[in-house]
C-alpha cells in the first residue's frame, strides 16, 4: 500500500522528531505537514503528502520498524559527573530555550487517564495526543487573550528552525 517514497518520507520526518512513537508521530505529522511543505522545508510530491497526512499510527510502527532496531542502544552511556565551564552551562541555557519551543509548541504527549487491572495484567488508557499548546487552546480555563498570545507565538514557529539550532549547540558542546 505505502511504496518506497512514502517509506523514505516518513523516515525523514521520524528522524527530524526525534525518534517518536507512531502514535505520537501521526500527529506531528498532520500537524506540521503542510507547514514544513509551503515553507520549503519538505518537498514532497502530492500523491505522497496525502499518504503521509493519512497514514495510520500502527501503520508508522510497521514501516519504521527495521530502522527502530538498528537504532537500539547496545549499551549504556559512559558519561561521568563532573563540572561544567561557565561557556556550557550558557549553552545548555540556549539548549533549554530551543527544545521548549518544541516540547511545548509541537511535540504531542499522551496524558494518562486511567488504568485498569484485568488479572495481573494492567492497562493504562491515554488521553488523543496533543501538544501542550493545543492543550491550552483547548482548556476553558485560559484566557482569550493569553491563547491570542500563544497563536501569534506559534505563528512566527517553523518546527524545523529549532532543530537546526539544537544540532548547532550540541556539535559546539
Amino acid at each position: 500500500m505505502y511504496h518506497h517514497a512514502v517509506r523514505q518520507a516518513l523516515c525523514g520526518l521520524w528522524y527530524l522528531f526525534d525518534f517518536m512513537c507512531g502514535k505520537r508521530l501521526a500527529v506531528m505529522i498532520r500537524a506540521t505537514l503542510e507547514t514544513l511543505a509551503s515553507s520549503g522545508e519538505l518537498s514532497l510530491n502530492p500523491e505522497v503528502l496525502q499518504k503521509l497526512l493519512t497514514v495510520s499510527p500502527a501503520a508508522i510502527d510497521r514501516l519504521l520498524s527495521k530502522d527502530r532496531r538498528s537504532l537500539r542502544l547496545r549499551s549504556r552511556s559512559r558519561t561521568k559527573p563532573g563540572t561544567l565551564a561557565e561557556r556550557e552551562l550558557e549553552l545548555l541555557a540556549q539548549l533549554y530555550q530551543r527544545a521548549r519551543l518544541l516540547e511545548n509548541f509541537f511535540y504531542p504527549s499522551m496524558t494518562p487517564m486511567s488504568e485498569t487491572r484485568v488479572g495481573s495484567k494492567l492497562r493504562k488508557h491515554f488521553d488523543a495526543p496533543r501538544s501542550p499548546y493545543q492543550g491550552l487552546l483547548d482548556s476553558p480555563h485560559v484566557w482569550q487573550q493569553t491563547k491570542g498570545c500563544l497563536r501569534l507565538q506559534k505563528a512566527g514557529l517553523n518546527p524545523v528552525q529549532p532543530k537546526r539550532e539544537i544540532a548547532r549547540i550540541q556539535q559546539s558542546l
